[in-house]
């Protein structure tokens, strides 16, 4: 039967939105980015890759906290408030945020005062010895503060409000750089700790600053009677927290590890790398998450819906992804020095065979979402304890035979692994399939970007990018051809409505 031209409209206006959504966080994420790397530049020059790694050390050690203490987590606030808000029921969606703010305000406090006992024994299992307690007391205020943070995003997320959402993000990486610079340049490594309870706070009141005209605050977290109703999210959230826990408790171990058997050198290097190879794509990742998860959570248990959504983000990531990764590694010399300083070219090999982390990570991620928006918390947790579990021993065992660079082959290695067994698992549980247009999007942009990393490795100089830029420019022709077939470039630019 031949498609309607509604329909026909319809199927582009999809592509048309994931694409709008994408280039709107995604303008806001380069800024992100760009201070990011600002501040970690500011870092290298004052900090020293020891800095960067009492940095990374403290963060892991506030997302452990973080993830065991959210009783409600925002992923499962935001799909909750996300029904609410589809009902068009003011007054349900308002009494669902404050059940939601009230359990989270307890938990702030309970992670808040946990934290705060542990810190001694948080010191001994990172450096083998008390003498650090302090600094892990110090940071423990920024466990509630994150807390709270994560619940005022999920009402913009789960309400549409996604112009605020973005805006918040801008002001939260202005704040950062603001406060952290300076303290870096004064202070140096005892600037660490006040910057990230001060950027923090001030990030904190800015999203409070958008949410609480929308809903003023109202909250009682020491009622049963708010338990009782938020028991669904509960349950929900435990399987997310438990993923979460897996996943600090491992990147934790992995950064012990490396204290233990290298030093904390070690740890500032692979944090600078994770920071060039994640950050920067980052912009993908946090429009899947604002946009997409609502999104997909609409689709109910239609699996047809479910896989025209996934398998149009999913081939938007790889388009837009592949061509970015291939033109980063080719300028990453110049890109190390700029963001740090020549002491780190160290992890130049690890950053370009880290390539296909996020490359795969681009595949696999709009996929893990199917189990959280069908509330299936088990699956959810299995699979991300599996990733988890593959991750360490993969990491740990190339890290311990070629050191760092053999961290770069880890991460690309893990992250299809993961690809491949999502996939083959999520087909039977869900009846998800990888679409052909998909699929050819994968190998394409797959092979384009393999090529790119031979070229690294092999040539330099004027020769590597005499071979690289070329390939770059072909992997961005073949995005912009794909695109152009598929949807009207006039709907990204609100030119036209594609529904019409």
């Amino acid at each position: 039967m031949l498609m309607s031209k509604r329909e026909h409209n319809a199927k582009r206006g999809i592509y048309s939105h994931v694409l709008r959504y994408t280039g709107l966080f995604g303008g806001v994420q380069g800024i992100v980015v760009f201070l990011s790397f600002v501040r970690n530049k500011f870092a290298a020059l004052f900090l020293g890759s020891v800095g960067i790694g009492i940095i990374d050390v403290y963060n892991r050690t506030n997302n452990l906290f973080t993830a065991f203490f959210s009783l409600v987590t925002p992923v499962a606030a935001t799909r909750s408030l996300s029904v609410a808000y589809e009902t068009g029921d003011k007054d349900k969606l308002a009494e669902q945020v404050r059940v939601i703010r009230s359990l989270t305000l307890l938990t702030a406090i309970i992670g808040f005062v946990v934290s705060a006992v542990c810190s001694p024994l948080i010191s001994y299992i990172t450096y083998g010895n008390l003498s650090h307690y302090m600094s892990f007391l110090g940071i423990s205020p920024i466990i509630p503060m994150v807390i709270l943070s994560g619940t005022e995003l999920s009402i913009l997320k789960a309400t549409r409000e996604l112009g605020s959402f973005a805006l918040s993000s801008f002001y939260g990486a202005v704040i950062l750089a603001a406060v952290s610079i300076p303290l870096y340049v004064l202070l140096g490594i005892g600037g660490i700790i006040p910057a990230l309870l001060i950027s923090t706070f001030l990030i904190l009141v800015v999203q409070l600053r958008f949410t609480l005209p929308l809903f003023p605050w109202r909250s009682n977290p020491f009622s049963l009677s708010t338990l009782k109703k938020g028991k669904d999210l509960i349950k929900l959230s435990v399987a997310y927290i438990m993923a979460n826990v897996v996943a600090s408790a491992v990147e934790f171990a992995l950064r012990s590890y490396m204290i233990h058997n290298g030093d904390v050198n070690d740890v500032g290097f692979y944090s600078a790398g994770l920071v060039i190879t994640v950050v920067a794509s980052r912009f993908l990742f946090v429009a899947m998450d604002a946009d997409f998860f609502p999104t997909l959570s609409g689709c109910g248990d239609s699996a047809n819906k479910m896989n025209l959504v996934v398998n149009r983000q999913m081939e938007v990531c790889v388009l837009l992804i592949a061509p970015f990764l291939l033109m980063f590694n080719i300028f990453m010399p110049f890109i190390i020095q700029l963001l740090y300083t020549p002491h780190f070219m160290s992890i130049l090999p690890m950053v370009v065979l880290a390539s296909f982390y996020m490359f795969f990570k681009a595949v696999s991620t709009p996929v893990a979402y199917i189990a959280l928006a069908r509330g299936d918390g088990k699956t959810y947790l299995v699979m991300e304890t599996c990733y988890y579990v593959i991750l360490l021993v993969v990491v740990i065992l190339c890290y311990h035979s070629y050191g760092l660079t053999g961290t770069g082959v880890a991460l690309s290695l893990t992250n299809f692994l993961e690809t491949l067994i999502l996939a083959s698992y999520y087909r039977c549980r869900y009846r998800f399939v990888i679409s052909v247009r998909a699929r050819h999007a994968i190998e394409i942009q797959g092979i384009l970007l393999l090529l790119g990393v031979i070229v690294v490795f092999v040539l330099s100089g004027i020769l590597r990018y005499a071979v690289g830029l070329p390939l770059g420019l072909l992997s961005v022709l073949y995005t912009f051809c794909v695109l152009s077939k598929r949807m009207d470039w006039r709907e990204v630019l609100h030119l036209k409505n594609p529904l019409k």
